[in-house]
Parts: structure tokens; C-alpha cells; sequence
């Protein structure tokens, strides 16, 4: 399949989307203030790196919906539902594992990885409902 078919405006529509999801997700009174006590983040170290943790946020989420709208179309599921079970199988057999391997190693929290794995379903689900919407 082409590149060149992938639709841009689905990929940025779900990038924004997941951006706004995340900024809900991770603001103080939803999950933030728990993350960051999680992570070891004060608001002052958060505001600090805030334009290039945006960048690489906007940077992962369009790659992450680029890549997703390139595999919807080889698999070209046939129904939304067909296509959210796909996409929550990537999240499971590629997010989670990798998510646990920082549980494992890098001692990160329980807390902190459902709050992680979470969001990623979250934006697996966003992207997935938008994708789907616009190409089929």
C-alpha cells in the first residue's frame, strides 16, 4: 500500500485529538497531580521542558496515528468494532509489554503504569474511532 494514500487530514485530526484527550487525561484534577506524584514532577520541573515535551508529544502522536492509519488500511477491517479489537490488540501485545519492562527494570509504580497504559488505550481507541470514521 502506498504512502501516498495514507489521508493527512485523519492523521491530524486524530493527532489533535489525542493531544486534547491527553491534556484532560494529565491535567491535575483527572490523573496529573497522582502522575506526578508518581514520576517525581513538580510543576515547576513540568513548565521548565513544557515546548519540548510538547513537540515530542505532538512528534509521537502524529507518528503513532500515521502508522496506525497505515496498518487499518492493510488490514481493512470491516466494521468499527473489527477495528477497535484491532487496535486494542496492538495496544496490548506492543504497549503493555513495554510498559511492563519499565514496571520490571526501571521500577516504575503500579500506579504509574496503569495511568500510562491507560492513556495509550485511550489514544489506540481515539485514533482508531477517527481513522475508521474517515476512511471508510
Amino acid at each position: 500500500m502506498p504512502i501516498t494514500e495514507v489521508n493527512l487530514l485523519a492523521v491530524l485530526a486524530a493527532t489533535l485529538a489525542t493531544m486534547v484527550v491527553g491534556m484532560l487525561w494529565y491535567a491535575p484534577p483527572v490523573l496529573g497531580k497522582i502522575w506526578m506524584r508518581e514520576t517525581g514532577m513538580t510543576p515547576e520541573k513540568a513548565q521548565q521542558g513544557m515546548v519540548r515535551s510538547f513537540a515530542i508529544g505532538v512528534t509521537a502522536n502524529l507518528l503513532l496515528s500515521f502508522c496506525l492509519s497505515l496498518l487499518l488500511q492493510m488490514v481493512r477491517p470491516g466494521s468499527l468494532p473489527a477495528a477497535l479489537l484491532f487496535g486494542s490488540v496492538l495496544w496490548l501485545g506492543i504497549v503493555v509489554p513495554t510498559e511492563l519492562s519499565e514496571v520490571a527494570w526501571e521500577r516504575r509504580t503500579w500506579t504509574l503504569f496503569l495511568i500510562d497504559t491507560g492513556w495509550s488505550l485511550l489514544s489506540f481507541i481515539v485514533i482508531t474511532v477517527i481513522l475508521y470514521s474517515w476512511l471508510w
